[in-house]
Order: C-alpha cells, then sequence, then structure tokens
C-alpha cells in the first residue's frame, strides 16, 4: 500500500482530534461529577 505524506497526514490529524475531543469529554465528565456532591 502506498500512502502520499498528504493523506498520511489527513489521517494522523483525524485520529489526533477524535483523541482529543474523546478527552475532552472525559475531563468535562470528571469535572461535572466532581461538582455534583456538592450541590
Amino acid at each position: 500500500m502506498f500512502t502520499t505524506p498528504v493523506q498520511s497526514q489527513r489521517e494522523w490529524s483525524r485520529s489526533f482530534f477524535a483523541t482529543w475531543i474523546g478527552l475532552d469529554q472525559v475531563n468535562r465528565s470528571l469535572h461535572v461529577a466532581r461538582i455534583k456532591p456538592l450541590r
């Protein structure tokens, strides 16, 4: 299989943003779970 640098970079950026969004959602859920007991 031969992939051009543009395709590989596009796949890398796609996986990177997917991971970043996943971590952001996890951080938000943990933040909400941390605040809930206080209310």
